[in-house]
């Protein structure tokens, strides 16, 4: 029973519905064009980032933090998965190799599972978890109160 929205720019929501298609998955994966800092994100119950909270400042991570508070429903859950510093910043070699990486091309960095999660805590949401997906990646997720902040 599961559904999902790929909300991105034109051409990635052209490739996703291509490869929807592919898989006979139409019925339960679609796609919204949308601008990450202009539009509104669609309602749900989970919104997913992958490798986005490193292109950007704290600054705009917030305010990505804040649209999907804004637009999940109460009990939703957000999640960004990324390669992750330790909560020391000791390591790994590859989010310090990232890192170097981010600051040519991006005004992001990598960062920690905690300060990820404090960035999601400033907004209101609760339950932060951090978990290592696979290699070097990670996944801090966090839940929106389901009464209350609204």
């Amino acid at each position: 029973g599961l559904t999902g929205v790929v909300f991105d720019l034109p051409v990635v929501c052209q490739v996703a519905d291509e490869t929807v298609a592919h898989f006979g998955l139409s019925d339960r994966v679609t796609t919204q064009v949308g601008d990450l800092w202009t539009d509104d994100f669609p309602r749900g119950d989970l919104h997913f980032y992958g490798d986005i909270f490193h292109d950007w400042r704290v600054v705009e991570c917030r305010r990505l933090a804040e649209k999907s508070f804004a637009s999940l429903n109460p009990g939703g859950w957000i999640m960004v998965h990324e390669v992750i510093f330790h909560d020391d910043k000791s390591g790994p070699f590859a989010a310090a190799a990232l890192s170097t990486v981010m600051m040519m091309w991006t005004e992001g960095s990598q960062r920690s599972g905690k300060e990820i999660g404090e960035i999601l805590k400033s907004v209101g949401f609760e339950d932060v978890d951090v978990r290592q997906t696979f290699g070097h990646w990670s996944i801090v997720s966090a839940r929106k109160p389901r009464i209350g902040r609204i």
